[in-house]
């Protein structure tokens, strides 16, 4: 295989139409990731408000 032999290929792609609707699909889970990672973040500092609170004790012991 030389350079004009991949000049030659050709690439399919999507229609722009389907290529926004992954991109906005994409932008969703991502948004839906974010909102998963802050519930994480949250539940770890109850729970280690909790732990403080009931044993008094960190979870970074653990």
């Amino acid at each position: 295989m030389n350079r004009n032999d991949v000049y030659n290929e050709r690439i399919n792609i999507h229609p722009i139409s389907k290529q926004e609707k992954i991109v906005s699909e994409i932008e969703s889970f991502e948004a839906k990731l974010i909102d998963l990672e802050s519930y994480l973040s949250n539940s770890n500092n109850e729970k280690e408000e909790i732990l403080k609170k009931y044993l008094g004790i960190s979870s970074l012991l653990f």
